[in-house]
């Protein structure tokens, strides 16, 4: 068992009031790990940091990036067309934090399906607004369902989250540090998130995908 996985057994046994040890993880068909039960997960990490967010009943899709040098081909590569004329449309200075906003909400996404690698990227498609993130279409899908997050990870680093909601009032609790609780937010699908962010897990958390 790998230090991510450990840790990850911490944050749900917290949750579930249960043993770490006796948590018994289901692979999908695509590879995405559950419990069993209502309780759903997504799980992340980069850059020394690490997150997870946890949701009852709905499956969420969570990404977190350590900003970095990245290439105009990169996105070309691997976002969909409306995705990559927004970003050319963008003075140089505000390209790189836009590509990693439209990288964590896409990944997010795809997250949040549970279809993992097999979703071409193409399918679908963000915006790329600091305030306001929103699916702007989603192949075989309503993106009207969806509700998009930034999340607020702190200087050098993006993160998103992603959940089918179908509409209904989302309310989002975020903890920094490990298990301790620092700061609570109820906010509608509609609001954009503001307040704390994570710490590093000791565990050395990583994403299952």
């Amino acid at each position: 068992m790998d230090r991510g996985t450990r840790g990850l057994r911490r944050v749900l046994a917290n949750r579930l009031a249960a043993r770490p040890e006796d948590l018994r993880f289901r692979i999908g068909p695509c590879g995405r790990p559950s419990l069993g039960g209502s309780l759903r997960f997504s799980l992340s990490h980069a850059g020394g940091w690490a997150a997870v967010a946890l949701c009852e009943g709905v499956d969420p899709g969570l990404d977190i990036e350590a900003i970095s040098p990245v290439s105009v081909a990169l996105a070309e590569h691997h976002f969909a067309p409306e995705e990559c004329a927004a970003l050319e449309a963008l003075p140089p200075k505000d390209w790189q934090a836009a590509f990693f906003r439209c990288w964590t909400r896409k990944e997010a996404v795809v997250k949040a399906t549970g279809r993992g690698l097999s979703m071409p990227l193409i399918d679908f498609a963000v915006n790329l607004s600091p305030l306001a993130p929103r699916l702007l279409r989603i192949r075989d899908d309503d993106a009207r369902t969806w509700a998009l997050w930034q999340l607020p990870t702190g200087p050098g680093m993006a993160g998103s989250l992603a959940m089918r909601n179908q509409g209904r009032r989302v309310n989002l609790r975020f903890c920094s540090g490990w298990l301790g609780l620092h700061h609570d937010a109820n906010l509608s699908a509609q609001e954009n998130t503001r307040g704390s962010g994570w710490g590093p897990g000791p565990d050395g958390c990583r994403s299952h995908g």
